[in-house]
């Protein structure tokens, strides 16, 4: 016949592996977590550099055009359509690009 002292040794150590389980679960959890938002952190922490980034040349470039020297303009504006011309060919996959 069995005895309840048994019974008593094996769910202690089934309340000692669920608790260990469930510890080992929490944390893991947790570390994902604070991995996600970790990451979410350094990807908006970046995209806003970047728009700073972009706000600082448009505001250089803005600048420079208004205090430009009539032929600095034509210049400019040269270099801008030769730049457009040149990203359309390789868009376009020509020979050339």
């Amino acid at each position: 016949m069995i005895s309840s002292q048994e019974f008593t040794g094996a769910r202690v150590q089934a309340l000692a592996i669920t608790v260990g389980l469930f510890t080992f679960v929490s944390v893991g959890v947790a570390a994902c977590l604070a991995l996600v938002v970790g990451v979410f952190y350094f990807v908006v922490s970046f995209v806003l550099l970047v728009l700073q980034a972009v706000v600082e040349v448009f505001g250089s470039v803005g600048a420079t055009w208004v205090n430009a020297d009539p032929l600095l303009k034509v210049l400019i504006l040269a270099a801008i359509a030769y730049g457009g011309y040149r990203l359309s060919r390789k868009q376009k996959g020509g020979v050339n690009a």
